[in-house]
């Protein structure tokens, strides 16, 4: 992934994933196979993003943030998300 991609939005700060990152146990553990393949699995969902449009919240919920959070393996969070999502919007589960 791209840099410029990488510092579109506000998900991350520069800060941390230029610096902060590297105090990250897990991510010391990770060697480069891994973020190649880690790259490769999510490749395609920022190619098919619409970045050249404006994609709203939703939709970069479903086509960019929970497949990347699968690909990380935090399936377990995803529960917790969805529901503070609908919490905070007033919304039941």
């Amino acid at each position: 992934m791209s840099s410029e991609i990488a510092s579109q939005g506000s998900l991350f700060t520069s800060d941390f994933l230029t610096e902060s990152i590297q105090e990250v146990s897990e991510w010391n553990t990770l060697g480069d196979a891994d973020l190649d393949q880690f790259s490769e699995s999510i490749r395609g969902h920022f190619d098919r993003f619409p970045i050249s449009q404006t994609p709203n919240e939703s939709q970069t919920e479903d086509d960019l943030i929970w497949p990347i959070l699968e690909a990380l393996g935090w399936t377990d969070s995803l529960g917790y998300f969805v529901e503070k999502l609908f919490l905070d919007r007033g919304l039941n589960c």
